[in-house]
């Protein structure tokens, strides 16, 4: 995300916190400014209540400096998360949850589509290697939908195998070279950033 590329593919082994970072940001993203967060998963089966019934706990359980973000009422469906900082405010959404093969359906769904900034498509690189049909055009129509011409909104996709093929990087015709020092590389123009770690 530091390139501020349109796709930022950010590929690491499991448990270095890139789940984490996406729930972070988009806290502090909604206490910042009141951007709205979608957070994609590639099937619906991905979303279930163990993903979005406290969704956000961990931020907070496990490092102290999201404290503040505990104290705050969160209500937790299967297709969003509302919050509200205080009883007397109103219930405002601070994130979407899409399953990328359904995402077409939500076009009418999306509301406030000028607070979303982010869209974090989470564990991208699939153990089972399988990815949608059109994978790539079906996350572009998304982020168009979401975007509307503005320029605006970025894309975040996170995967946990560092693996040299897969949809984006066959979409773009980029031959990734896993060996190479660049910890964060451009490609198309800064359309696509790639970060391994």
């Amino acid at each position: 995300m530091s390139k501020n590329a349109l796709i930022s593919l950010c590929l690491s082994d499991r448990s270095d916190g890139k789940t984490f970072d996406c729930k972070a940001r988009a806290l502090e993203d909604y206490e910042k400014n009141k951007d709205i967060t979608v957070y994609v998963r590639r099937w619906k089966t991905e979303l279930g209540c163990e993903v979005y019934n406290n969704f956000f706990n961990e931020c907070w359980e496990n490092n102290k400096e999201y404290e503040r973000f505990s104290h705050w009422e969160y209500k937790y469906s299967k297709n969003k998360i509302q919050v509200r900082k205080d009883k007397k405010d109103e219930w405002d959404t601070i994130l979407y949850f899409i399953p990328l093969s359904v995402a077409s359906r939500w076009k009418s769904k999306i509301q406030n589509p000028k607070r979303i900034k982010i869209i974090d498509f989470d564990e991208y690189v699939p153990m089972d290697n399988r990815y949608l049909p059109d994978e790539v055009s079906l996350l572009l129509d998304l982020w168009k939908t979401i975007d509307r011409d503005r320029d605006e909104v970025q894309i975040v996709i996170c995967g946990n195998r560092i693996v040299p093929f897969c949809p984006m990087l066959d979409y773009f015709s980029i031959d990734l070279k896993i060996g190479s020092k660049d910890m964060i590389r451009l490609y198309k123009d800064d359309t696509l950033a790639v970060q391994i770690y």
